[in-house]
């Protein structure tokens, strides 16, 4: 449903999923949408996750550069049943306080709820 996974374990020719605590992560909008209207380039310090399964059927949103990272942190899932958005970001109280992150968590959630198109 997410459009992604964490591998716990490799999986046939992917590795393992790896993270890294307290990074500072520069993400930029690379979709215009309603979930990212109004978002600016954002420096956030959180969490990165790399050698993510990303499905190549998600929409991008949020995209970072760090070198831990996969590159994306938010996106649409393929998911069709539904309004589906994830968010990487947002794994402690220095996120949850960035007017960025909580900018972004509101729109996603009235997107999802079909209040914003």
């Amino acid at each position: 449903m997410a459009g992604a996974r964490y591998l716990q374990k490799p999986e046939g020719a992917s590795p393992a999923s790896t993270f890294l605590h307290d990074a500072a992560i520069e993400t930029k909008t690379v979709l215009p949408h309603p979930v990212t209207s109004g978002i600016p380039p954002m420096l956030i310090h959180d969490e990165t996750y790399k050698q993510m399964w990303i499905s190549p059927k998600v929409e991008v949103l949020l995209r970072t550069n760090h070198p831990a990272s996969d590159g994306p942190v938010a996106w649409i899932s393929p998911f069709e049943k539904s309004r589906v958005v994830v968010i990487q970001l947002g794994h402690g109280p220095e996120a949850h306080r960035h007017p960025g992150y909580r900018q972004l968590v509101r729109n996603a959630i009235l997107w999802s709820a079909g209040r914003r198109d």
